[in-house]
């Protein structure tokens, strides 16, 4: 069952409340492989500089790219404002304009069946005419004794014992004997120095392809189907403007179904609902590239450690672990108290804690903190902007390829961060408890206390 699961249900049913899913609106929406192959592109990194990094498409990559752009063809009420294609996943930023019909889940759940369809083509020409499709001697059978590709004794038969003429039988439309439309050719169709084959040069067994061998339309194949290296026949089979399927009209139902769909998960949808969240969303989407080679080019800083022990305590974390090494450690823990004597308009003690943490953090202590009230969220932003090291506790764990975001990333791939969560990753978290809170700000303690 692709992404009908419990769990791929649930990725539909987290928005906020309130949200119109037919109205106008912003989404950002990320389609991946679930088995995290590179099949959509090729990371580069030039000069191992991550700043031009860029990635490479692959056919498939291109067919889903092709997919997209019919989204705003099909519902011109979707402009799509920015996407990155990813070597296992695609971001999308997709902007409603004016209110549709369908909701945003319905459209969305469109071009995930498109995405499959051309899934599902990649999976045929990379896997051959046999095998997964099911198909006997890689053929595409039309009538008995006949087929379009790769047959014993002629190619694209529509007649028993024919070769692509009308009213024929035993010859061909050139009026060959035991040949198809070709020049010095025997046995074969519409090629020349072909044996056998079809449509092709120094060919035996094939169709339509150079130096083919019971393949079909390809070069240098073997088992292969369509297309010079077979993978550029993907736009022919699953064109993404087109609500036809040649693919499965070819194979048959039951033979198409059992083609791997590569996208078995539905995509998953965030609404963007606060102001200033589409600026960060875009630069997100852009830096993708980037991030991704700056995890390849220094990879330890990413790679998710478990098992880390403190005062009795067992964390999770990303980054430069040798931050527990410090010398001097210190919390950031701004308190209501603090907060609630400014509101009364004395914000003086607020301002001298706030620039004690700063000053602390310049004279090379490390500060420690979940960095949860807007205040902490004041301080651990100055100690980004100027480069100190500190460690973050985090409410939730680290789910599979995980990456920190925006100024923390770079932060971490710099060596000055260390991420910690003593919790398990959980997909259905979203909001932090105050007893999380309490809890966090006592670690830190500990931590400190080191």
């Amino acid at each position: 069952m692709e992404g009908t699961g419990k769990q791929g249900q649930g990725q539909w049913q987290w928005q906020e409340a309130g949200t119109s899913w037919k109205g106008i609106g912003i989404y950002h929406l990320t389609l991946t492989i679930p088995s995290r192959e590179p099949l959509l592109g090729r990371l580069v990194i030039p000069d191992n500089d991550p700043a031009r990094a860029r990635i490479e498409r692959t056919e498939l990559g291109q067919a889903l790219l092709d997919c997209q752009r019919s989204v705003e063809v099909f519902h011109p009420e979707i402009q799509i404002l920015q996407y990155s294609l990813m070597p296992d996943h695609l971001h999308s930023i997709w902007y409603v304009r004016r209110p549709m019909p369908q909701s945003i889940r319905y459209v969305a759940q469109g071009f995930w069946r498109a995405a499959k369809k051309i899934g599902r083509g990649h999976s045929y020409l990379n896997a051959g005419l046999t095998g997964e499709a099911g198909l006997t001697g890689g053929t595409m059978d039309k009538k008995a004794g006949g087929n379009e590709a790769g047959q014993t004794g002629g190619a694209m038969n529509e007649k028993a014992g024919g070769a692509r003429g009308e009213n024929q039988a035993g010859s061909n439309e050139a009026g060959q004997t035991g040949g198809a439309r070709g020049e010095r050719q025997a046995g074969g169709e519409r090629g020349e120095r072909q044996a056998g084959g079809a449509w092709g040069e120094s060919q035996a067994g094939g169709a339509r392809g150079e130096r083919q061998a019971g393949g079909a339309w390809g070069e240098s194949q073997a088992g292969g189907a369509w297309g010079e290296r077979a993978e550029l026949s993907l736009s022919f089979i699953a064109p993404g403007g087109s609500r036809e399927n040649p693919l499965r009209g070819m194979l048959g139902g039951e033979a198409y179904s059992r083609l791997f769909p590569i996208f078995t998960e539905v995509p998953f949808i965030r609404p963007l609902s606060r102001r200033g969240q589409l600026r960060t969303m875009i630069e997100y989407v852009q830096m993708n590239p980037q991030r991704l080679a700056t995890k390849h080019l220094m990879p330890g800083y990413f790679r998710v450690q478990k098992g880390i022990e403190i005062a009795g305590q067992t964390y999770a974390g990303v980054g430069n672990i040798a931050l527990l090494q410090a010398a001097h450690y210190a919390t950031v823990h701004v308190s209501h108290i603090l907060v609630n004597e400014a509101a009364q308009g004395n914000s003086q003690p607020l301002r001298d804690y706030m620039n004690g943490c700063v000053m602390a953090a310049r004279q090379g202590t490390v500060m420690v903190s979940p960095f949860i009230s807007p205040r902490e969220k004041d301080i651990k932003s100055v100690l980004l902007a100027e480069g100190h090291p500190f460690i973050v506790l985090e409410d939730n764990g680290f789910r599979d390829y995980y990456k920190p975001s925006g100024e923390l990333f770079e932060a971490v791939a710099a060596g000055r961060v260390l991420i910690l969560s003593p919790w398990e990753y959980d997909a259905n978290k979203r909001h932090i408890s105050r007893a999380e809170c309490v809890a966090l700000n006592g670690m830190a303690e500990q931590i400190a206390a080191m």
